[in-house]
C-alpha cells in the first residue's frame, strides 16, 4: 500500500510562492482579473498530498525513448481488465481498490471557499491537479449542452455511428476528437472527423462557452505547471514556423468530447492507456447535463493505478495529470469503505462522519485536453519525422527524467 500522507492545516493552506509567468498561448483572449482570481484561488488556498513512495521517474509508465507513456505488463493490464469488467461498477477490484488512498472533495456552504488539490510525488513533481468547481460552468449549463449539440448533430441517433464506438476500449460512448495530430506523417493534419464536420467545429470554436473554457483551462496550466506551458509554447512557435499551424485549445493540440448515447447513463471509462500522448499534463473537465442529479459522491472516480489513488470527480472540476503514465479508469466507491468527512475536520470520528450511499449515475459528460506525443518531435529534434532525425545521427530518444524535471517540479 503506498502511503500518502497529509500535512496539517497550516501547511495546506499556505501560499505558495514563485513568479508569475509570463502569458503566452491565446494572451489576447485572457481577462487579467480572471487569470489573476485563478492564481489566487489556486495556491492561496490548495490542499496538498504528498506520495512518500510513489515517484513519476521510476513508477510511472513510460516509453524506453521517454517521449510518451506505455501500457502495464500484458498479464497484469488482462488482469485488471477482467476483473474490471466481471460485475458491475468494477466491484471484483474492491479488493485492491480498497488499499487506495481516496482523495474526496470537499464541499463548502459557499463554492467560492473550495479549494483545489495538489498531489505530490515523493521528487516534489505535480502529478495531479484537481480544481476548485468553476460555479460559472453550472450556471452556464445550457450553453454547454448547445455546444455539445453543435459538434455532435445528430450523430447520437445513428445506428451505424453507434455500431461504430462500441468496441471502444474507453468505452461505448462516442468520442469526438478535434485538432492537429502527425502520427507516421510528414506534417501535422487536422484528425479526420475534424476535417470530416469541419462546418460543425468551426461554428463550434466560435461559442462564447468554448473559449471561456480554453481560457480557464489555460490559466490553470499556466498556474500549475508553468514549465509545461512554457515547452509547449517554443513548441507551437516551431509548428507555426514550419507548418502555419497553431494550436486551438491554449496548451492543447486535441479535445475529446466524450458524449453518451441515447440509453447510456454517463461517461465510465474502462481502464485504459493513453500511452501514445505526451508524457506531460491532460486536462479532463467533468460536466452534468441540464435536469439530472448526478451523485458525484459516489459515482466515477478516477484511479490511477500506479500511484494508488482515487480521486472524486466533482463535476466542474478540471483535473490534470500525465494520462499517458498510468493505467486509469472509473469506478464507482458506494461499495468501498469510503467515509465522508466534514469540511475543516482533519481526522474522520463516528460523530463527524457518515457512510457514502448508492445514488443517482445520469448525466455526466466530460472534455478532455490532450498532446499526441509525435507533436513534440519535430520541434525537439528539428526534423519534420523521428525517424528522418535517427537517419541524420540523433538518438532518437529523450531524457525522460530531464523532461520531468522541467516539466513538473515546483
Amino acid at each position: 500500500k503506498r502511503k500518502h500522507s497529509k500535512p496539517s492545516k497550516q501547511a495546506r493552506t499556505a501560499r505558495r510562492g514563485g513568479a508569475r509567468q509570463k502569458i503566452g498561448i491565446g494572451q489576447d483572449q485572457i481577462n487579467p482579473r480572471h487569470e489573476e482570481d485563478i492564481m489566487r484561488r489556486t495556491f492561496a488556498r490548495g490542499d496538498l498530498m504528498i506520495s512518500s513512495t510513489f515517484t513519476l521517474l521510476h513508477d510511472a509508465l513510460h516509453s524506453s525513448s521517454g517521449w510518451q507513456g506505455a501500457r502495464p505488463p500484458p498479464l497484469a493490464r488482462a488482469k485488471i481488465d477482467q476483473l474490471y469488467k466481471s460485475k458491475p461498477d468494477g466491484e471484483a477490484l474492491h479488493p485492491w481498490l480498497s488499499n487506495f488512498f481516496p482523495i474526496p472533495y470537499l464541499e463548502r456552504a459557499n463554492p467560492a471557499d473550495e479549494r483545489g488539490t495538489f498531489v505530490v510525488d515523493k521528487n516534489n513533481h505535480v502529478f495531479l491537479y484537481r480544481s476548485f468547481r468553476a460555479m460559472w460552468m453550472q450556471d452556464r449549463i445550457a450553453e454547454i449542452e448547445e455546444a455539445q449539440a453543435v459538434l455532435v448533430g445528430n450523430d447520437l441517433n445513428s445506428p451505424s455511428i453507434r455500431a461504430a464506438y462500441a468496441g471502444g476500449i474507453r468505452g461505448p460512448h462516442m468520442a469526438i476528437i478535434i485538432g492537429h495530430q502527425r502520427q507516421s506523417s510528414k506534417a501535422p493534419y487536422l484528425t479526420a472527423w475534424h476535417r470530416e464536420h469541419q462546418e460543425r467545429v468551426d461554428k463550434f470554436m466560435g461559442l462564447p462557452i468554448v473559449k471561456n473554457i480554453i481560457d480557464f483551462v489555460s490559466s490553470v496550466m499556466r498556474a500549475v505547471w508553468p514549465g509545461i506551458a512554457a515547452s509547449f509554447d517554443r513548441d507551437a512557435a516551431f509548428h507555426l514556423a514550419r507548418y502555419g499551424i497553431k494550436p486551438m485549445f491554449g496548451y492543447f493540440w486535441n479535445l475529446c468530447w466524450n458524449v453518451a448515447f441515447p440509453g447510456q447513463l454517463r461517461i465510465q471509462t474502462n481502464p485504459h492507456a493513453d500511452f501514445k500522448n505526451q508524457v506531460y499534463i491532460c486536462m479532463i473537465l467533468t460536466y452534468i447535463l441540464l435536469c439530472v442529479n448526478f451523485d458525484h459522491r459516489n459515482r466515477s472516480w478516477i484511479v490511477l493505478w500506479e500511484a494508488e489513488i482515487a480521486v472524486q470527480l466533482a463535476p466542474w472540476t478540471l483535473a490534470g495529470y500525465p494520462s499517458a503514465l498510468f493505467y486509469h479508469f472509473n469506478v464507482d466507491v458506494h461499495r468501498l469503505r469510503v467515509v465522508w468527512t466534514a469540511a475543516d475536520v482533519d481526522k474522520p470520528t463516528p460523530e463527524n462522519s457518515f457512510e457514502a450511499a448508492p445514488g443517482d449515475a445520469m448525466g455526466r459528460g466530460s472534455l478532455v485536453f490532450f498532446n499526441q506525443s509525435t507533436m513534440r518531435h519535430g520541434p525537439a529534434t528539428g526534423f519534420d519525422t523521428l525517424k528522418m532525425a535517427i537517419e541524420a545521427g540523433h538518438s532518437g530518444r529523450t531524457d525522460y527524467g530531464t523532461d520531468l524535471q522541467a516539466a513538473f517540479q515546483r
